[in-house]
């Protein structure tokens, strides 16, 4: 924690730096005894906060969280998450939350993005998201989530997700999609702004764009 306030403020004062960091650490609600602790004496969620503390601790207007949440248990991950929003409203900051537990998306983001091999295929506003999305990726994906209604059927996307170095020509979704169209497979399709306010990067919707 100190080092990321040095990098940026070095002739801060020794006891503004401690100050700084255990007002960081209530924030997140930890004890600030916890600043005089090793890494290996906290939990996974103990660590997950502190990682939170040293993004806040120079008051940032944009934080980025990738997967703040991975390898922690359900009770712990809404734990962090509710310390994430808490924090947000706190410092007054926007939050770009990456990852790929759509459940945890739909309770914490206003808008979503759905990228595939590397690129943005859909924004739209959360509910227009989980109740009608229109990339036929983002449709995929949105129809394999678990529900009520399909108990014990899963649905998955079929096929592999291309490597980077490799990408199929044309639409980089199209041998994995049930819309694909000729032109899918040989023109690159752009990323086009509809009359609704989403964006989405389909041939299917080149006309309403």
């Amino acid at each position: 924690m100190v080092d990321a306030i040095r990098s940026h403020l070095p002739s801060e004062p020794r006891s503004a730096v401690e100050e700084r960091c255990t007002h960081a650490l209530r924030s997140v609600d930890l004890d600030p005894g916890v600043f005089r602790m090793y890494a290996h004496e906290l939990s996974g969620g103990m660590k997950q906060r502190v990682c939170i503390a040293i993004g806040i601790l120079l008051q940032p207007k944009v934080i980025i969280a990738d997967e703040p949440t991975s390898a922690l248990d359900v009770v712990t991950q809404r734990q962090v998450m509710e310390t994430i929003d808490r924090v947000q409203d706190e410092i007054n900051a926007a939050v770009i939350l990456i990852g790929h537990d759509m459940g945890l998306m739909a309770q914490f983001v206003d808008r979503v993005a759905v990228m595939y091999a590397g690129r943005l295929v859909e924004v739209s506003t959360v509910r227009e998201m989980f109740t009608e999305p229109s990339h036929p990726y983002a449709q995929a994906l949105i129809s394999s989530l678990p529900n009520l209604e399909n108990n014990g059927v899963f649905q998955g996307i079929p096929g592999l997700a291309p490597s980077l170095l490799r990408l199929p020509s044309g639409c980089a979704f199209h041998p994995r999609c049930g819309k694909v169209m000729d032109m899918c497979r040989t023109v690159r399709p752009e990323t086009r702004v509809l009359a609704s306010g989403r964006t989405i990067t389909c041939h299917l919707y080149n006309e309403e764009a």
